[in-house]
């Protein structure tokens, strides 16, 4: 499932440390201090295929609801993950209770959060002074909503969430990193990368800029059953709201993507990815194998995102390929 850059899977992690010691004495110089944190997760609901749900932030001012089909955990073998987010700003400050939240040109969310009795707890964090908590939440109002290209329309007043606070922390060396924050409104589309099955080896990546748009591709070959993935992901704005739309294709067997070598830095490529993608690709390096983005993706190669159709080649794709295991 996506999630904010201050992800429900941290937050979760932290409730997870409810048995952490407390930390002995003054901390060290190099003491982190995390701000407080406040995130609102609501199911809205299920629509056919699509599942709906609504991430918000209010203490950095922004709300994102994601449209989703397919597995909760990604794509499996002949089961593609779909998604489509759409953030937008609102007012900064606690939520308190309330909700009034306007997607222009898509919906909104304007209701009462009510706490549900006997869910949820606090814990400490490990690592940290300060601690966290999550409640049980019950969404009453109205919370409407209409997705671009085929995703679904939502009308409720009711819907069942959670609300994930932490205090101000102060962490030492060997809490690990807190979550990054980003500060511009595609921020909180950034998906995750999932850790797949199987060893890596052929790993293509792309990105094409156009006007109003910038799309990325990733093809990856796993050794033994695991096959190849295909990943791809667009991002725009429509007025006021930043759209990310994404696709995965994962355990695809055959040739669909292969190099011309097991070295480290393959000089060619081709790839020709299952629907939703269409079309193929030449992968060309340029020469500068130690470039982040040193080669091109040349060829018709697109995908039908949502009703949206997006070039992954072409002139202006940027391209490179590494074998991380280089021989297999």
């Amino acid at each position: 499932m996506p999630r904010l850059k201050i992800s429900i899977a941290v937050l979760l992690a932290t409730l997870a440390c409810a048995t952490a010691a407390p930390i002995a004495g003054a901390m060290a110089a190099g003491v982190e201090v995390r701000p407080p944190t406040e995130e609102v997760r609501l199911e809205l609901g299920q629509a056919g295929p699509f599942r709906v749900t609504a991430d918000l932030e209010p203490l950095l001012g922004v709300a994102v609801i994601w449209t989703e089909t397919g597995p909760k955990e990604g794509s499996r073998r002949g089961s593609p993950w779909t998604a489509v987010g759409y953030a937008t700003r609102t007012a900064v400050g606690p939520a308190e209770g309330k909700l009034d939240i306007e997607f222009p040109g898509f919906g909104s969310i304007v209701g009462e959060l009510v706490p549900r009795p006997n869910e949820g707890g606090s814990s400490a964090v490990l690592g940290c002074k300060g601690g966290g908590s999550m409640e049980g939440q019950e969404f009453r109002g109205t919370a409407t909503f209409t997705g671009l290209g085929g995703s679904p329309t939502i009308d409720t007043e009711a819907a069942k969430g959670q609300l994930y606070r932490t205090s101000e922390l102060r962490c030492g060396g060997n809490a690990g990193k807190g979550p990054v924050v980003g500060t511009g409104l595609f921020d909180p589309l950034e998906l995750p990368r999932r850790v797949l099955d199987g060893v890596q080896t052929d790993t293509l990546s792309s990105k094409v800029t156009a006007p109003g748009r910038s799309a990325s591709f990733e093809a990856i070959n796993r050794l033994g059953r695991s096959g190849l993935t295909f990943r791809a992901e667009a991002m725009e704005r429509l007025g006021s709201v930043a759209i990310a739309r994404a696709v995965e294709v994962t355990g695809v067997p055959g040739h669909d993507f292969a190099a011309a070598s097991k070295a480290e830095h393959p000089s060619l490529a081709t790839v020709r990815p299952p629907a939703p993608f269409s079309g193929s690709a030449v992968y060309q390096s340029a020469g500068s194998i130690r470039s982040a983005a040193s080669g091109k993706l040349t060829g018709s190669l697109s995908v039908d995102l949502f009703g949206v159709k997006v070039s992954l080649a072409g002139r202006r794709a940027k391209a490179s390929l590494i074998n991380l295991n280089p021989g297999y």
